[in-house]
């Protein structure tokens, strides 16, 4: 019996790790979507290049942020009730960018969601 405890332990570590290694890979390859993107985002905004460091800086904060607050409310009222009531949050600030033209209404509108 002790022996398949120690192999099932053995078993949740690779998941676990192989898991962190799936998460780690997406992060990096949404970081990749990103930055070809921010060069038009800054034309559009007619500013300088200096925000494109601070925008992927609260890109990846708000993709960690959010699954802090989501992954205990996500256990205890479900998932599917989670997911259709964060929805609108997170997507109302995306949907709020069309109508501002500054790079610092932008930037904030992003770290909306965190809050």
């Amino acid at each position: 019996m002790l022996k398949l405890s120690a192999l099932s332990e053995k078993n949740n570590y690779h998941f676990f790790v192989f898991f962190l290694l799936m998460y780690e890979t997406s992060t990096y390859i949404a970081n990749d979507m990103i930055m070809p993107a921010m060069l038009s985002v800054i034309s559009s905004f007619n500013t300088s290049q200096n925000y494109i460091p601070l925008s992927l800086t609260f890109f990846i904060l708000g993709g960690g942020s959010l699954q802090i607050f989501l992954g205990p409310l996500s256990d205890r009222f479900g998932r599917r009730k989670t997911d259709e009531c964060f929805l609108p949050i997170v997507c109302r600030p995306y949907l709020a960018n069309w109508h501002h033209r500054s790079p610092v209404h932008f930037l904030a509108l992003l770290c909306w969601h965190l809050i």
